[in-house]
């Protein structure tokens, strides 16, 4: 009892140099995301041409962030709880790339059968839909689990710009390389994009890791011991705790009666 007692005991917060990385992984993670969401907004003409559809198929393209983002919110927030942060960021950014890819193949198919490149793009563009809310629901956990209070409100607000920055990029860099309906000069884009989007896969299994070896700040050493507590009280019957956190970035334990 004294020894699982000792383990619930909040560590010495410690802050790592690393957690720059992760929010820096993160950002390229988002960012992509973004690009890839509207992509073809930005090049309608071009693209409707290649594909040979008119103007709101092209836009259906975008439409699927909409569409999917109920659902991926659900998936999403279910992830972050139970699988964690590193396991929800890998096949995050595994969608990110397997949209990229896609949608790079589909134009092989063009000009020869474009409304089968069109229905590939459309299933590529739903991957990375379907993913889009990991990223934006996780700022705010990054921030909360790897820097110290006085700089989560910096790295949230970083993580969180990265998802319009994308959206910048996302709407020039298509209209720099793609000025015509020419196959070619579509391919190089979109594999450019997927080539970003595979970088961010790989740096996230490199970087992205769940929670520093020591927690950031009392706080969220605080949060982890009481979480432990509540779980073992819950299990014997005895009641839980909910933690909050004080405005000194400590946390206060408020116990809950049992049943």
């Amino acid at each position: 009892m004294a020894a699982a007692a000792d383990t619930d005991k909040p560590q010495a917060p410690m802050v790592y140099a690393r957690r720059w990385a992760v929010v820096a992984v993160f950002c390229l993670l988002n960012s992509t995301n973004a690009a890839l969401w509207v992509t073809y907004a930005a090049i309608s003409t071009p693209a409707g041409d290649l594909f040979q559809v008119d103007a709101g198929l092209i836009n259906a393209l975008s439409l699927t962030y909409m569409f999917a983002y109920l659902p991926g919110t659900l998936l999403a927030a279910w992830s972050l709880d139970r699988l964690g942060l590193r396991a929800t960021m890998a096949v995050a950014g595994a969608g990110n790339l397997v949209c990229g890819v896609v949608r790079a193949l589909a134009v092989l198919l063009l000009p020869g059968s474009p409304m089968v490149a069109w229905g590939i793009t459309l299933a590529g563009q739903c991957v990375g839909a379907l993913v889009q809310p990991a990223f934006t629901n996780a700022p705010a956990k990054i921030a909360g689990v790897w820097f110290p209070k006085q700089e989560r409100d910096l790295a949230t607000v970083l993580a969180a710009m990265s998802n319009p920055l994308g959206n910048a990029i996302g709407m020039f860099l298509p209209t720099l390389m793609v000025s015509s309906a020419n196959a070619g000069d579509m391919g190089a884009m979109l594999w450019t994009e997927a080539g970003a989007a595979a970088l961010g896969a790989v740096l996230t299994l490199l970087v992205i890791r769940d929670a520093p070896p020591t927690p950031a700040s009392l706080s969220s050493g605080a949060r982890s011991a009481l979480r432990a507590q509540s779980v073992r009280r819950a299990a014997t019957g005895k009641g839980g705790y909910f933690d909050d956190e004080d405005d000194s970035g400590h946390s206060r334990e408020t116990a809950s009666a049992p049943p």
